[in-house]
């Protein structure tokens, strides 16, 4: 809705709009994560998804501050998941 807002009030802003984009993502991710548990691939999507989301809530954050701290945690969950990823690979390797 806040996105519908911004175009609305034509206010040059895009922070609704990339709110709703991370929402989205981190939602896939999660969907990802638990439908694929045991997958290397699916947790590796599921990291780039999250990275991607907060890079695309950080870039249209705009005024809305708290889609920076959003962004920081979806960049932060996705890096966390990555290594985890990689250190399981280490044990089996």
């Amino acid at each position: 809705m806040a996105g519908l807002g911004n175009a609305i009030s034509q206010n040059g802003e895009s922070g609704g709009s990339g709110g709703f984009i991370l929402a989205l993502l981190m939602l896939i991710s999660g969907i990802i994560i638990l439908a694929a548990k045991r997958s290397r691939g699916a947790q590796i999507t599921s990291s780039v998804f999250l990275i991607i989301g907060g890079l695309i809530g950080l870039l249209l954050a705009g005024s809305y501050s708290d889609l920076y701290i959003w962004g920081i945690i979806s960049i932060v969950f996705g890096i966390l998941n990555f290594v985890f990823v990689a250190r399981k690979i280490e044990k089996n390797e």
